[in-house]
């Protein structure tokens, strides 16, 4: 049953790390595995335990899984009802600070928490708003040649880090180097080359950054989650849809509560 729980959770978390603006790291903290995914990365790569092996499995398994059907499902909801798509995951994403600030043990607020706040967010507003993020969808047919090949090991590489970390959007940051739609397409149409490449990149990022978070959380713990609220709260203004404010209707708001509600849900759970 706990297997099956945590495949699910993969399969979301594989959702939202291809959907631009989310984090599959934030949604890793709003199912409050975040902590117990990166220290089984970490006590995986030094003892190979079975049990740790068995709880990434199911999360990863999960997550590629999402990331396979929801390719295909991602752009025609995207098309046909983005607003309302993108104020559930903003409902989602907002529902979770409140569960974030209990894990900080010191409530008290200091000039460093709230420098430190100020700061995560000012970077995520940086990201997505501070950098040309306007790209056009390439070409259907790709050409994967050596130096292509390079640039897909890097773009996994940098996506991997960024969804691992809750508020960085990895889609984001894809759109950002140029090759969101071309990863999509990759993936959406089973191109092996590229999903291999991307696929070794993205363990290689992985590897990377779990050092960093698993450091972090073993000797600065409240910080780091005062760091992650900011990032999160940052990431809330790429998620937004403008025409929501624009066109308020019920629907809108009835899909923004089911997202704060899902949200509580799963921190109940």
């Amino acid at each position: 049953m706990n297997a099956i729980k945590t495949f699910i959770k993969g399969f979301f978390i594989g959702i939202a790390n291809i959907v631009p603006g989310l984090s599959g790291g934030t949604l890793a903290v709003i199912f409050g595995i975040y902590e117990k995914l990166i220290n089984s990365i970490w006590n995986f790569l030094k003892t190979f335990s079975k049990k740790d092996f068995l709880f990434l499995f199911n999360i990863f398994i999960g997550a590629i899984i999402g990331i396979f059907i929801f390719a295909k499902v991602l752009g025609f909801l995207l098309e046909q009802y983005e607003t309302q798509v993108s104020l559930i995951f903003f409902g989602l994403v907002l529902g979770s600070v409140p569960f974030l600030i209990k894990q900080i043990s010191n409530k008290k607020v200091s000039l460093q928490n709230f420098f430190l706040l100020v700061f995560a967010i000012l970077i995520v507003l940086f990201l997505n708003i501070g950098l040309n993020t306007e790209t056009v969808e390439n070409q259907n047919t790709i050409n994967i040649d050596f130096l292509y090949g390079i640039k897909l090991l890097i773009s996994g590489m940098i996506a991997a880090s960024a969804m691992i970390i809750p508020g960085f959007s990895g889609s984001m940051l894809l759109i950002i180097i140029g090759e969101y739609y071309n990863i999509i397409h990759i993936v959406e149409n089973f191109i092996l080359e590229g999903i291999l490449i991307i696929g070794v990149g993205a363990i290689l990022g992985i590897l990377t950054i779990v050092r960093l978070i698993k450091y972090l959380f073993e000797n600065h713990k409240d910080i780091t989650y005062t760091f992650i609220v900011g990032l999160i709260l940052g990431s809330l203004y790429s998620i937004f849809p403008n025409e929501a404010i624009e066109q308020p209707t019920i629907i809108n708001l009835l899909m923004f509560i089911l997202g704060i509600i899902t949200a509580y849900l799963f921190s109940k759970l």
